[in-house]
């Protein structure tokens, strides 16, 4: 009997971390529609992942908030368009992410932690800025 206890009872436990892991598993097929849904004609995807956030070195100086609520995943998206002068190319990006970030299929798993704007590397017209986006896995 104590043993088919035991076995039960490592069976419960391999279940509920299979549990866990199926939770963090990204559904791609929801998480794509999303972006395309909301990505305006200026905006093209350069690259989609979702990996672990990199940890800051021992010895780094980390801020109380990224030290209080850390985000093991991170879904990182990378968008270029041209920058036209007096064009709303800023507020297209702004609200991309906005409505991202409150898509049903996003918003109950991930917040937006960080998104960077780099200018273009030549001073050419065409030349497109690279913009980052990063959305951290939400704490239950």
């Amino acid at each position: 009997m104590t043993t088919a206890d035991n076995e039960l009872s490592t069976l419960r436990t391999n279940l509920r971390a299979l549990g866990v892991e199926a939770r963090r598993q990204a559904r791609w097929s929801e998480l794509l529609p999303a972006l395309s849904k909301w990505l305006p004609g200026s905006l093209r995807i350069d690259r989609v992942s979702l990996g672990k956030a990199a940890r800051a070195p021992q010895g780094q100086a980390q801020s109380p908030q990224a030290t209080a609520q850390p985000s093991d995943l991170t879904l990182q998206i990378d968008v270029s368009t041209t920058m036209v002068p007096a064009s709303s190319r800023l507020v297209e990006i702004a609200n991309f992410m906005a409505a991202l970030a409150q898509d049903p299929a996003v918003a109950p798993r991930f917040q937006l932690k960080t998104w960077e704007v780099r200018p273009a590397r030549d001073r050419g017209g065409d030349a497109p800025s690279a913009i980052s986006i990063a959305l951290g896995e939400k704490r239950s």
